[in-house]
């Protein structure tokens, strides 16, 4: 190879190959008009050094020669001009440019929105909730007074009767309610901040005991004894 100057032993690999120049054009990506100028070593219309160098690369691995030795030949015979001190492509001829930030922001505003897709159903659905005392849709009681308590999950703020109760951090609330005599209806609301309501309804019937005068007065007297 060393007796051999360039046109004349890539004509010969051509040739061995069974290529055309167009053919070789196609299969490497390089022009025609440029393998024609390597294969009469016209190197005046060939593009800059860096170039040059990938096209010694590129024909290498199809041609089955060593690019690296043919590149020290053209440095040291001074076939063409350097462009630096590596003689090397721009960076960004071959590798993938650098994300701007245009990018870096779509990335950034994407991941929010496939955050909110998934946290939707806790963030905007409907609270909920629990009343656990009393169990009961509708319930008698002697007391003047019942502890109204419960849970809620997914949810914010509760009110009973339009009155907000302290929801602790494990999500349980009570209130103590008092009762007028009769039928009482105690409202109960789960509120999410950013979602819906759910709301729940208890009955509680209040009897007070009937007092023990009233209870003696209104007996049924016991039958006189006989005589």
């Amino acid at each position: 190879m060393d007796e051999l100057d360039f046109p004349s032993f890539f004509n010969e690999k051509i040739k061995g190959r069974g290529l055309s120049l167009r053919k070789l054009a196609e299969l490497s990506g390089i022009t025609e008009r440029h393998l024609e100028a390597l294969s009469r070593g016209d190197y005046a219309n060939m593009p800059a050094a860096p170039y040059l160098r990938g096209y010694l690369t590129t024909l290498g691995r199809i041609l089955d020669f060593d690019a690296g030795f043919w590149w020290d030949h053209f440095k040291t015979n001074n076939l063409m001009p350097s462009s630096g001190r590596t003689d090397q492509l721009p960076k960004n001829r071959f590798a993938p440019r650098r994300a701007g930030p245009a990018i870096a922001i779509g990335c950034a505003a994407l991941a929010v929105l496939l955050y909110f897709l998934f946290r939707f159903p806790q963030i905007f659905g409907q609270p909920l909730l629990r009343i656990e005392a009393p169990a009961a849709a509708t319930s008698r009681v002697a007391e003047s007074s019942i502890t109204v308590r419960g849970r809620i999950e997914s949810g914010d703020e509760v009110a009973v009767n339009g009155e907000s109760v302290p929801v602790a951090s494990d999500g349980t609330w009570q209130k103590e309610f008092f009762l007028q005599p009769g039928l009482n209806t105690i409202e109960v609301v789960g509120k999410k901040f950013l979602g819906r309501e759910t709301r729940m309804v208890r009955q509680v019937i209040y009897e007070p005991p009937v007092p023990a005068p009233l209870q003696a007065a209104t007996s049924t007297p016991a039958p006189a004894p006989t005589p």
